[in-house]
């Protein structure tokens, strides 16, 4: 039997010597330095499955049996020993990563201890790419046509070169089958040389917003060379460089060795032109160091800069296929299978927008060309019919000016450009265009597109000019108080609403006679909150005011369409050199108790003169549920009470509901109630 203490200095001289036939720089390599003498596996199952350490390599026993402690694979003074295990140990490494090298070579230290037989056998397989485990046979006449080695064999460097390839994977098979016999394994080291350097970028394309700040360009290093830098210039070759601050060519160096990317930092300019998205388009020139670099691929590098500026206009309803019998949608009393197509388009920029010269495409061509001196408002929507003579729409109503819409059932492209050619908003639908009914978005402006007639709140073939989920009950902007209060040479006006749909705003209207002409006193509109079920809190002073002057106000809101609701109620004021506290009111009205309620709630209220009054409820999205007074009252003081049921008498889900109460004085308010089963 060989010496066991005498193994790792016979295996540390084949290594020295044989180490320099290994050419090229180590691209992998296990000397299991890394693992814990004495841990791996054995028949008694105290070791573990592998030798503690293992990171770059598996271990397959499936095939050994392992009965004691004498049947082993472990590691046994920083090598690889198996002993006994009466079947195939197989050792596999990862998969490593041999791409951009050449003449590949890996090697291995082999050794056996004991008197071996025939049965007893070492193999050395590998693998390149995904192809097949190729197997290392009859290595220096020591195996046979099935074997790397067998029987004795005393010890060996296994290696094998000119592999070419992206990876690699060594497989290494041990048998023997006695307590006397072992086999080891070290030094598994994979070698390449580095092939020509090459600088390329990391990624070809990228988007950004315009907002964005800065972009970080990465370039990357293929084979860097050990002795010498390499360095490049990433230059602009198209795009305009007053959309990157006014950028230069930058250079880069690679230093010697360093496999590090390198990083060019590309500055964003936010200007507030409607430009569109720009492409700017980088590339690398002038090349030089390394191993004879070169440019690599990618060597161009596209940044597309989003323009942030485009207004945010929404394509909220589509009708391509009128029904026909009941598909009048532009409402000239006449079903037109063309007249009644239309696009309905909503300005969500927050701002008014001149449209004049915009245009409105299908998937086949142009369909319409807006008009000049077309201005749309804010949350105002326009509305393209194909033709015929639109009555009652709200909002903004044209007909296509190509003659025709012509939109098709099966499916088709809607896109809205601007004067510029600009895309500003674009949507593509299929088949379920063609039901005899619109596709609408529900949520309005912000949900998916569906049939109309699936909208819960409002189950329509269509509604051109209107929000999409909310029907004619919709509940109007409901006053809960508009107050005016004096001051020193001022009026501030005070209101506050218990819901708004579709509110574009508000305008104040002031006359110094409570039966004369009421002027307009605010020059823009007061900004509504569109259609909410919140309440919202306003105010206006009104500086244009002489004291011990009595002046009436009145208010107005103003929809989405444009359309303009004068609200009854008149306020006063007189302004003096002091300031002073807000009217008092004739008509006090008590919340809703109890709230939350089940299975009713009572609303209590108190007049101080004879009025006309009335309670109705609504539920969130503004329809009516039900009214539980309309009659006169006399000075007093009352209660009413809701049972938590609809007007036939069915019980309502649970939920939030808005209580309204309105006098004929001019008192409206709007009340949260939440009802729990």
């Amino acid at each position: 039997m060989k010496s066991h203490f005498m193994l790792p200095i016979i295996l540390l001289l084949i290594y020295v010597l044989s180490s320099s036939q290994i050419l090229g720089e180590t691209i992998w390599s296990e000397d299991f330095s890394s693992c814990v003498d004495g841990t791996g596996i054995d028949g008694t199952g105290n070791l573990g499955d592998y030798p503690d350490g293992v990171s770059k390599w598996s271990l397959d026993v499936t095939s050994a049996t392992l009965e004691d402690a004498g049947d082993y694979c472990k590691t046994v003074s920083g090598v690889l020993e198996i002993q006994n295990p009466d079947g195939d140990m197989i050792w596999l490494s990862e998969s490593i990563d041999v791409s951009g090298y050449t003449n590949v070579s890996f090697s291995l230290d082999a050794a056996e201890i004991g008197d071996h037989e025939g049965t007893d056998y070492f193999n050395v397989e590998y693998k390149i790419d995904s192809g097949s485990f190729t197997l290392i046979t009859n290595w220096n006449s020591k195996g046979d046509d099935t074997h790397t080695l067998f029987d004795n064999w005393d010890s060996e460097t296994i290696s094998v070169s000119s592999l070419s390839g992206s990876s690699l994977q060594i497989k290494i098979t041990m048998n023997n089958n006695a307590d006397t016999e072992q086999m080891q394994l070290d030094n598994v080291t994979v070698t390449g040389s580095s092939g020509e350097t090459t600088v390329q970028f990391s990624s070809s394309s990228a988007s950004v917003t315009e907002s964005a700040g800065t972009y970080n360009l990465n370039v990357s290093i293929t084979n860097p060379d050990e002795s010498n830098a390499t360095t490049a210039q990433v230059v602009l070759t198209s795009g305009s460089a007053s959309d990157v601050n006014n950028y230069t060519t930058q250079s880069i160096l690679f230093p010697a060795v360093s496999s590090a990317d390198q990083t060019v930092t590309i500055t964003i300019t936010d200007d507030s032109e409607l430009e569109g998205d720009e492409d700017l388009v980088f590339s690398l020139q002038n090349v030089i160091g390394g191993n004879s670099a070169t440019v690599g691929s990618p060597s161009s590098f596209t940044l597309t800069i989003e323009d942030n500026d485009i207004p945010n206009f929404v394509i909220n309803e589509i009708h391509a296929d009128p029904d026909a019998t009941n598909g009048d949608a532009n409402g000239d009393g006449v079903v037109g299978t063309y007249d009644d197509e239309f696009v309905e388009i909503v300005n969500r920029s927050g701002s008014t927008v001149d449209i004049s010269g915009w245009k409105l495409y299908d998937r086949v061509g142009l369909k319409h060309t807006i008009p000049t001196s077309t201005i749309l408002g804010n949350n105002v929507a326009l509305v393209v019919f194909g033709g015929g003579a639109p009555t009652g729409i709200p909002g903004i109503v044209q007909t296509a000016t190509s003659g025709a819409l012509d939109l098709n059932n099966a499916g088709d492209d809607v896109i809205f450009k601007n004067s510029s050619d600009i895309t500003i908003a674009s949507y593509t639908y299929g088949s379920e265009g063609g039901d005899d009914q619109s596709i609408a978005r529900s949520p309005d402006f912000t949900g998916s597109f569906v049939k109309h007639s699936t909208i819960t709140e409002n189950p329509v073939l269509f509604s051109p000019g209107k929000m999409n989920a909310v029907d004619d009950q919709s509940l109007p902007v409901e006053l809960q108080d508009f107050n005016a209060v004096p001051g020193n040479s001022k009026v501030t006006l005070c209101w506050s609403t218990g819901s708004e749909i579709e509110n574009l705003g508000f305008n104040l209207y002031r006359s110094t006679n409570n039966n004369g002409e009421f002027l307009m006193l605010n020059a823009e509109l007061i900004p509504g909150h569109g259609s909410t079920s919140e309440m919202h809190e306003y105010s206006y002073t009104d500086h244009n005011v002489v004291n011990g002057v009595t002046y009436f106000y009145k208010i107005e809101d103003v929809d989405y369409a444009g359309t303009a609701k004068l609200h009854d109620v008149i306020v006063s004021a007189t302004p003096s050199g002091k300031e002073e506290s807000t009217l008092v009111e004739g008509f006090r009205l008590q919340p809703c108790f109890p709230n939350p309620f089940n299975p009713e709630t009572t609303l209590r209220f108190e007049l101080g003169e004879a009025a006309d009054i009335s309670v109705r409820v609504y539920d969130v999205r503004g329809k009516l549920v039900r009214t539980l007074t309309n009659s006169r009252y006399l000075p007093g003081e009352y209660s009413i009470l809701w049972n938590g049921t609809d007007f036939k008498n069915q019980a309502i889900a649970s939920g939030i509901y808005l209580i309204q109460t309105q006098s004929s004085t001019g008192f409206s308010r709007s009340d949260k109630v939440i009802y729990l089963r």
